[in-house]
C-alpha cells in the first residue's frame, strides 16, 4: 500500500497550441542558482518537468511562496493552472 500523494497532471482542458503560446509569452529571468524556473526553460521542459515543479511549489513553505512566485510570476501562474492538484 502506497502513501505517496498523487502527482499533478496536465489539465484535461489544456490545448497544446494555446499552452505553447501562453508559455512563450512568459518572461523567464536568468537565475544564479538552480531554481524551479531552470527546469522549465523550454516548452518541452515545461511539459516534461511541469508536474514535478508544480508539486514542489505547492509543497513549499507558505512563507516562501512570494519569493518562489517572484522568480517568474507569469510562468508560476501558468504552471499551477496547467498542472492542477490531482
Amino acid at each position: 500500500m502506497s502513501t505517496k500523494k498523487p502527482r499533478a497532471v496536465l489539465a484535461p482542458t489544456a490545448k497544446m497550441a494555446d499552452l505553447k503560446f501562453k508559455y512563450q509569452a512568459c518572461p523567464i529571468a536568468e537565475t544564479r542558482d538552480r531554481e524551479w524556473v531552470d527546469r522549465l526553460r523550454t516548452f518541452e521542459d515545461f511539459i516534461a518537468n511541469g508536474p514535478l515543479a508544480a508539486d514542489g511549489i505547492r509543497d513549499s513553505e507558505p512563507r516562501d511562496q512570494a519569493w518562489i512566485r517572484s522568480l517568474a510570476p507569469d510562468l508560476h501562474d501558468l504552471l499551477l493552472e496547467t498542472f492542477p492538484e490531482p
